[in-house]
């Protein structure tokens, strides 16, 4: 004779399997970080984790992250969609060696970091690596005192989105090396950047838009950067940058205060260039496109734009 078996389970006991099962396999849609947590911990907010990339593990993909107290939180690579968050305090990375923060996600992820400082103490490379993502979004935090770039936007895969916002990079970069933001793609179709109250301050190059891309740059400073403030550049022969500036300024940069080179093309609008050795250059067919509505003077050369167009 067949029998048959009937099991009955509560809805608690359903509840408490997949709370279980969850925990098992550390997908929590929002984790913690303390200096009083512990990397055993579940990292909820009763009991969070000591570290970023432990908090990482157990962090589902679109997930969060927050830091509860002021701290040293250590180096990640953040390899999914994830945002950290630092609200109010001082929510540090201090990177002696190699990247303190490093992007490799997948094509459609985004990054969100905000409100942390992150710190290389002059040995550290770099401060924000980005090789692979949909987009990163850094918002209010401050990058200091990285031997190359504070921040180094380079998707390898050609493509890729930056968005920058009320951010301080400074002190980056050794002698003629690096700088405060770097971005670069070798293959197409080329990243996209918007920048907004950007502080580039005493690096070896404030902002360098490299080969493949387009940049926009709103209400921000480069100020006493070893070379340019502002610069776009491609190799001979190829490639193609765009970089537009507006309501900023580039000031006591150590070469040019604006600088175009190879086939790109710069348009300035209401922007104040000023105490640079070189105010604008253009140069291998660069171009630098002038609304007529600049303020270009008492650098040591002030040079003159390529181009002006009237404003619509």
């Amino acid at each position: 004779m067949e029998r048959r078996y009937v099991f009955s389970i509560s809805a608690p006991s359903i509840a408490l399997f997949l709370l279980v099962s969850q925990a098992a396999h550390g997908q929590l849609t929002r984790t913690w970080v303390s200096v009083n947590g512990n990397d055993g911990n579940d990292c909820s907010r009763a009991t969070p984790c000591r570290t970023l990339s432990t908090a990482l593990v157990k962090s589902s993909a679109g997930g969060e992250i927050d830091v509860l107290d002021s701290g040293d939180f250590g180096k990640v690579t953040l390899n999914k969609a994830i945002t950290v968050l630092a609200p109010g305090v001082l929510g540090g990375i201090q990177s002696s060696s190699g990247t303190a923060i490093t992007i490799n996600a997948g094509a459609n992820d985004r990054v969100v970091l905000r409100g942390l400082t992150i710190d290389g103490l002059g040995t550290g490379l770099d401060g924000i690596s980005f090789t692979a993502g949909g987009a990163l979004y850094v918002e209010s935090c401050t990058v200091n005192n990285f031997s190359r770039y504070g921040l180094d936007f380079a998707p390898t895969s050609g493509t890729g989105k930056l968005f920058i916002t009320d951010t301080v990079v400074r002190n980056n970069g050794v002698g003629a090396v690096g700088g405060g933001v770097h971005l670069i793609a070798t293959t197409g179709p080329g990243f996209i950047a918007s920048i907004d109250g950007l502080r580039s301050e005493s690096n070896v190059a404030g902002l360098k838009a490299e080969t493949l891309g387009a940049v926009t740059v709103r209400n921000s400073l480069s100020a006493n950067n070893g070379y340019s403030g502002f610069t776009a550049v491609t190799p001979a022969g190829s490639g193609d940058v765009r970089l537009f500036i507006e309501n900023s300024v580039s000031t006591h940069n150590g070469t040019t205060g604006v600088a175009s080179v190879g086939l790109t093309t710069v348009i300035i609008s209401n922007v104040v260039i000023t105490d640079n050795q070189t105010g604008m250059a253009a140069a291998s067919g660069g171009a630098i496109i002038s609304f007529g509505n600049n303020k270009v003077q008492a650098n040591t050369t002030d040079g003159s734009p390529t181009q002006t167009v009237p404003q619509k």
